[in-house]
């Protein structure tokens, strides 16, 4: 089945640790997106034996994954599972407990870095003070200016994602740069970004690759991820699936989701590594439970085939179903098809429109000719014959060959829209471009009659036989009228 992307959701959060590992993940075409989420705080050496326990809690939070990605090579974004605002929180409470809040201020103002850098995250959050991201961005640049290297990377933050100021890519990619000057792997990573997607400075995939390969000594994973999609696209690197596979499989060992998607695709597809169907199956496993919606697509898709575990479409079902919840087009189609059809549940029109529907609105082509058909022949919603034609149109612009047919049976028939015989010609000759079996026998009628074309019986007779041999049986009919008559012969 073909795998589509799905919208990226994107988790912005104030990273208190520049030296941490990033998360970014990497969009389609090898385009990196710049959702990075925090991790954990710096402990200074102050830090209480409390704050560290809970300090080591907090790291120990597991995360979950959010899938968006090509359809040769799904990619993925990693979010908390936990509350985003807790680390922070974490971060600026254990201060405001441990060194009083006007203390922090004062010194603040005597132009000391690091609790200019407290300062912030406490008004960025609320904490001890009323919330203000704009006074958070104020100590941040403060901060920054004064060498802070974790005030520089949450300053890069927020001029890229416009906290508590306006955008600014520039601004963005220049406090990335700083930050990066300190060593820390995250900050690395997200200059590499910068560089990637030509963000706040000219694009320069070289560089880029040069930064995810500093990040990626340090143990990052999101950096070793990257690596690999450099590796696997042939990007600021000479294409090597089997580097990209080494890559993948680092990354994935260390908890990214997204690593384990592809890891287990290359598996599947034998690309840099044997193909090996169990250790794919194993893969997609591994992610879906972490919630990506892709590897739970996969998965299901693994359950219905019977690829590399054995065929249990129930739980195919299941994983179509949470893909489908995630807002995966390619599994809500599928569960439309379990509805429509009964497959493992009963026949359902109305939850079949509805799960085409969602699948539709996302551009996913096939769905959008299923919804065409719901209201052409009032399946599961009420009959609506433009509409019909309307979602027909949608799905012949995806090039769907079965949206075009049915373009070119509306213009035909005038159904929806005002009848046209040139233009149901037109559609149906797309649709015979990719070999849509009734579209060749439609139009090879039009061909036989000299309908919204030229009447030419030897080209009726061809489309006829292409047809027929697909298993049409208005087209073998068609055939043995036109060979039965003498000019046929």
């Amino acid at each position: 089945m073909n795998y589509v992307s799905s919208t990226q959701s994107s988790t912005t959060s104030i990273n208190v640790s520049s030296t941490q590992s990033s998360t970014t993940s990497i969009h389609v075409e090898n385009q990196l997106s710049t959702s990075t989420v925090a991790t954990s705080p710096v402990l200074s050496s102050t830090t209480s034996a409390t704050s560290k326990v809970a300090l080591y809690a907090l790291e120990k939070q597991t995360v979950q994954y959010q899938f968006v990605g090509p359809d040769s090579l799904c990619l993925a974004t990693k979010v908390p599972s936990f509350d985003p605002s807790i680390e922070r929180k974490v971060a600026t409470v254990y201060f405001a407990k441990e060194t009083d809040l006007e203390t922090v201020k004062k010194e603040a103002q005597k132009g000391e870095a690091y609790a200019q850098y407290q300062l912030a995250l406490c008004y960025f959050d609320g904490t001890g003070v009323k919330q203000d991201q704009k006074e958070a961005v104020i100590w941040f640049e403060r901060a920054a200016k004064g060498g802070d290297a974790d005030a520089q990377y949450n300053l890069a933050i927020c001029s890229r994602d416009g906290i508590g100021c306006q955008k600014d890519p520039h601004k963005a990619f220049l406090w990335f740069n700083a930050a990066a000057k300190h060593g820390g792997a995250a900050a690395q990573f997200n200059l590499a970004v910068c560089y990637s997607n030509g963000e706040g400075v000219e694009k320069n995939v070289d560089k880029a690759f040069e930064l995810y390969q500093l990040a990626a000594k340090q143990e990052d994973g999101d950096a070793a991820y990257a690596l690999g999609i450099c590796y696997y696209n042939g990007t600021g690197a000479k294409q090597d699936f089997g580097k990209a596979f080494e890559w993948f499989e680092s990354a994935a060992k260390k908890g990214n989701t997204s690593a384990q998607y592809n890891l287990a695709l290359c598996y599947r597809d034998g690309h840099g590594v044997p193909a090996n169907p169990a250790e794919a199956f194993r893969w997609f496993n591994l992610a879906a439970e972490y919630g990506d919606n892709e590897a739970q697509y996969s998965l299901a898709h693994c359950f219905e085939t019977g690829c590399g575990t054995p065929h249990l479409p129930e739980f195919a079902y299941k994983y179509y179903m949470l893909a489908a919840k995630q807002e995966n087009a390619e599994a809500q189609f599928n569960v439309g098809q379990y509805f429509e059809f009964g497959k493992t549940v009963q026949i359902n029109p109305k939850k079949a429109f509805k799960w085409y529907k969602r699948a539709a609105v996302q551009n996913h082509g096939a769905a959008q000719h299923k919804v065409g058909q719901a209201y052409e022949f009032g399946r599961g919603v009420q009959r609506d014959l433009h509409e019909a034609f309307t979602w027909y149109k949608a799905s012949a612009e995806q090039k769907n060959a079965d949206g075009q047919y049915g373009c070119g049976v509306c213009y035909f028939k005038g159904v929806g829209v005002q009848q046209d015989f040139d233009k149901a010609v037109d559609f149906f000759k797309l649709a015979v471009e990719q070999n849509h079996a009734d579209a060749q026998y439609n139009l090879g009628f039009c061909y036989e009659q000299g309908t919204g074309v030229q009447k030419n019986t030897q080209e009726a007779i061809r489309l006829y036989r292409l047809s027929a041999a697909q298993g049409n049986e208005y087209a073998r009919h068609g055939l043995e009228r036109l060979q039965a008559t003498p000019a046929a012969a």
